[in-house]
């Protein structure tokens, strides 16, 4: 096993999506991966285009965007380091919907069609895996729907913060790094950067929030919850569904 095959199998145990696989499944999954550097506002990949493969996030941050038909970009997610993107097109064999640009120099995994087929048809824990992350998405992105549909922009940036919050951990407290910048946030919101900015002025006034920067201090927590809609605290979801 070479050094460069070891470092692919390294990245892609590190990748949420495979973390938990057998090393003989990310053996496997590396012969069939490739390592691609882009640069800030470099295309992944264009909406319209047919898939090759997935992809994973080494390094950086990148998004998921439409544009209206004014030109106007829309960010549909942004996809942080170690996360997986492009597989429903994939596993649908249909043209991607989305274009996936870098929102910073980052390196980008490359696993192939077939790689990704032969796996699914040979490792039970990979194919769970896929379907939990393309499950995780789609709740997701009905969630962000609802927001956009039913919440004002208050409830929506509540929301926003507290599923934050749950992402970081425990660990994190109450406390925020916004994950980035305010306009790429404002247009996943359906909001104009400057919206997005008096509306996290208006949370702080109202003595819910503390804004430092990046940094968003969650103060009055149950308020915040309440105010975004929430019947079911974040993090709580699961443990609910068994009740």
């Amino acid at each position: 096993m070479t050094l460069r095959h070891q470092q692919l199998i390294a990245s892609l145990k590190r990748a949420t999506t495979f973390s938990l696989l057998s090393l003989d499944s990310l053996d496997r999954l590396a012969g069939g991966t490739t390592e691609i550097e882009f640069r800030r506002g470099n295309v992944v990949f264009s909406r319209g285009t047919s898939p090759t493969g997935i992809h994973v996030a080494a390094s950086g941050q990148l998004k998921l965007t439409l544009d209206t038909r004014h030109g106007v970009e829309h960010v549909v997610e942004l996809v942080p380091q170690c996360a997986s993107f492009g597989e429903a097109a994939l596993l649908s064999n249909r043209p991607h919907l989305v274009t996936a640009i870098a929102v910073t120099d980052c390196k980008v995994l490359h696993i192939g069609r077939r790689t990704v087929i032969a796996e699914l048809e040979r490792d039970k824990e990979f194919t769970r895996r896929m379907i939990g992350a393309l499950s995780d998405r789609l709740y997701r992105q009905t969630s962000e729907m609802e927001n956009v549909l039913f919440l004002k922009a208050t409830g929506r940036v509540a929301r926003f913060i507290l599923d934050c919050l749950t992402s970081m951990g425990a660990e994190n407290g109450r406390c925020v790094t916004l994950p980035a910048k305010k306009g790429l946030i404002a247009s996943q919101l359906n909001m104009t950067q400057e919206h997005f900015s008096r509306t996290l002025r208006e949370l702080t006034t109202s003595g819910l929030i503390k804004v430092n920067g990046t940094i968003v201090d969650v103060i009055e927590y149950e308020k915040l919850r309440d105010m975004a809609g929430l019947m079911v605290a974040p993090g709580n979801a699961e443990a609910s569904a068994h009740i």
